[in-house]
């Protein structure tokens, strides 16, 4: 009786386990922990608290296509590299190569953009050169390649002397700004298209340090992720319909607007520059003009009888 009632247990936990079982392999998604920080357009957390930019559409895309499950750790850029150097999150999005950080770091092979830095500062002040950066005070995101270049390559190797503020983000270096406690901020080309530019803030003359970007991942990443999105990242370069193109279409259209309406603003300038211009030299010519036909006027009437 014991016996049979210990069978009809185990029969019971059999067809429990059967009836509640999975597979492994088709439901189960890795869960990836992914750094991010405030970087519009290219990477930052909305007003809703919810990630947005150009690499997170990209890396939304490939977690779909690996059946990856993304959970992301919002920080300033400094709290990010310091979690992945501590090996606390899988990715970083939107990581500018230097050497310090290849060595440091895994970056995948293929590179998702090329970016470069550029001197923003307000419509008011005058920098149009390196070498008016000398004595200024200057606004770069703490444990950043703008930081390093400033420290490194300008001050050490061009020698101009300058006042370096270290911020978090680039919304706390742009209120800085157009406060007037800094004279210049170092961001890079994608600053242009933010929603932190105000229309005071402009992009100055001065471009340097181009560079590629990547995803980042601690030295010990399975190379199996790395790869993956290397592989994704070359079919959506060499497909024009892909995530990646309208990506960039979405996020930085708004800004090709804005840069079509300053072009046309230059545009209507010179032309209206032309014209007062013109309008000056047909008035010279018409008083020459009268000026001469009076003297001829004249010169007639004297042969007169």
């Amino acid at each position: 009786m014991v016996k049979k009632n210990i069978s009809g247990l185990f029969t019971a936990i059999l067809l429990i386990a059967f009836v509640n079982f999975k597979p492994f392999a088709q439901d189960q998604k890795q869960t990836l922990t992914v750094g991010i920080y405030q970087n519009s357009p290219k990477v930052f957390v909305d007003n809703d608290g919810k990630a947005k930019g150009f690499f997170v559409d990209i890396i939304e895309e490939i977690a779909t296509l690996e059946n990856w499950q993304i959970e992301y750790i919002f920080g300033s850029w400094s709290e990010n590299i310091e979690r992945l150097r501590k090996e606390q999150i899988d990715i970083l999005l939107d990581v500018s190569y230097s050497e310090a950080r290849a060595k440091e770091f895994t970056l995948n092979n293929v590179s998702v953009i090329e970016t470069w830095l550029e001197a923003y500062a307000k419509t008011s002040s005058s920098v149009s050169s390196i070498a008016d950066m000398s004595g200024k005070k200057i606004a770069v995101i703490k444990g950043s390649v703008q930081e390093e270049f400033m420290l490194e390559e300008i001050k050490r190797n061009w020698g101009i002397n300058f006042f370096l503020a270290v911020f978090p983000d680039y919304q706390s270096a742009t209120k800085a700004l157009e406060a007037g406690q800094c004279d210049i901020m170092l961001a890079t080309r994608f600053f242009y298209f933010s929603q932190e530019k105000s229309s005071e803030i402009v992009p100055s003359p001065i471009i340097f340090r181009p560079s590629q970007v990547y995803f980042a991942f601690p030295k010990a990443q399975d190379p199996k992720i790395v790869n993956a999105i290397d592989k994704h990242l070359v079919l959506f370069k060499n497909n024009p319909n892909s995530v990646y193109y309208k990506s960039l279409n979405k996020w930085l259209k708004k800004s090709n607007l804005k840069i079509l309406k300053s072009r046309y603003r230059i545009i209507g300038i010179i032309l209206g520059g032309l014209i007062i211009l013109l309008a000056i030299l047909i008035i010279s010519l018409r008083k020459r003009i009268w000026t001469s036909s009076s003297e001829l006027l004249k010169r007639i009437k004297n042969f007169l009888p």
